[in-house]
């Protein structure tokens, strides 16, 4: 369990920096759609700049979240005598985990399909999921993960 505490808080800080750096990754999206004229939207992406005309881009900055203690807890069989709740919850956390690990997948499956046609606008729409939706789930697997640690904690390491 002290294993999957501690992968619990490294996953929660390499959440924190990636919440962190989407909040100024949205606010320099935000500022591009209000600023930049439709006809540069539309430009190819490789002709125009390429990424550095994003300001403060320092790649999707989605960190993959480690899982290898729960999956060994898993294969040594540790959670039968757990309670059901507690069962649950890590159960239920490394899900969203999985989850989160999917997602960035996803989106890292997209910007390696850019190529010399991809528009701007495409890849601003593709940061638009990351701004939104992404973040939205950062937020709520943190606090969820966060939950989760200081409950292991209390019952199994202090």
């Amino acid at each position: 369990i002290l294993n999957i505490s501690n992968e619990l808080e490294q996953n929660s800080n390499k959440l924190l920096y990636s919440i962190d750096y989407h909040k100024i990754l949205e606010k320099s999206i935000d500022s591009i759609w209000a600023n930049t004229p439709q006809k540069d939207l539309n430009k190819k992406l490789l002709e125009n700049k390429g990424f550095s005309q994003i300001p403060n881009w320092k790649g999707i900055g989605l960190s993959k979240l480690n899982t290898s203690s729960y999956n060994s807890a898993l294969i040594s069989n540790i959670f039968p005598g757990m309670q059901p709740d507690i069962v649950e919850s890590v159960s239920k956390t490394y899900q969203d985990i999985e989850i989160y690990n999917s997602i960035r997948e996803k989106i890292l499956n997209r910007f390696y399909n850019i190529d010399s046609n991809t528009k701007y606008i495409d890849v601003l729409l593709i940061i638009e999921i990351i701004k939104g939706d992404v973040i939205d789930f950062e937020n709520k697997l943190h606090k969820e993960i966060t939950n989760l640690t200081k409950l292991l904690n209390k019952k199994f390491v202090e």
